[in-house]
């Protein structure tokens, strides 16, 4: 069961923000994300904001999929998915509609995040088909930790072994669906004391696992869970 270094996940989750606009990247790779993996697909599209935005398709570059190309990673892909962009209208909106929808696993969740990762599923599907992942690594930052968790939900419920990396993501599931939505998900969730996103939206939702302190920084603190698998 191998897994994703925090730095490797840390540097996943921001260089993924580079593919919004362009298929480019501002910098290069971890060496360690160069020594394990090669990138699969270069800008995946979704659509975050209000109804317009779906009915027009307005996309943006939302994920990014990488190969492992190491003995230890061979038939281990990474899907990244970016965060809230604090200039985009779009990813506040979808922040903002805390309605409640089913999502995978038929499971009620936050209705924003969910019409999200839904315009991104048919490419995921075709991805996993296509690549047959053994195990699949999920990261997320913010509003992209919020789809990553969905997105783990899903690949869980296809039975492919699913690690989740989440970084100040915000609370997805009801309380009532806690339990099966983390069913055979690692998940490693890191937050940040100062960071108000992981409060989101209030109750009912809440999160999947709960996290303790690891680190302060500064006067705040730095937390990440303890990696668990319900299954």
């Amino acid at each position: 069961d191998c897994l994703l270094s925090r730095g490797l996940g840390d540097v996943y989750k921001r260089q993924v923000y580079d593919i919004r606009k362009s298929t480019g990247f501002n910098g290069a790779f971890h060496l360690d994300f160069r020594d394990n993996f090669k990138i699969t697909n270069s800008q995946i599209q979704g659509v975050s904001g209000g109804l317009v935005n779906q009915l027009l398709n307005r996309s943006t570059g939302f994920a990014l999929t990488a190969e492992g190309t190491s003995p230890q990673f061979k038939k281990h892909h990474i899907i990244g998915v970016r965060g809230t962009v604090f200039t985009s209208f779009a990813d506040w909106l979808t922040n903002g509609n805390v309605a409640v929808t089913n999502g995978p696993k038929n499971l009620e969740v936050h209705s924003g995040f969910q019409k999200a990762f839904s315009s991104m599923q048919a490419t995921f599907n075709q991805y996993v088909i296509e690549h047959k992942p053994r195990c699949l690594h999920i990261v997320g930052h913010s509003l992209g930790g919020a789809i990553a968790e969905l997105t783990a939900i899903w690949a869980s419920e296809r039975g492919i072994a699913t690690n989740l990396y989440t970084f100040g993501a915000p609370r997805v599931v009801l309380e009532n669906s806690i339990h099966q939505a983390a069913i055979n998900i690692k998940h490693y969730r890191v937050t940040h004391g100062a960071d108000p996103v992981p409060c989101v939206p209030v109750w009912p939702f809440t999160h999947t696992v709960s996290g303790y302190q690891t680190a302060m920084n500064g006067l705040s603190l730095i937390h990440i869970s303890e990696p668990t698998r319900q299954e």
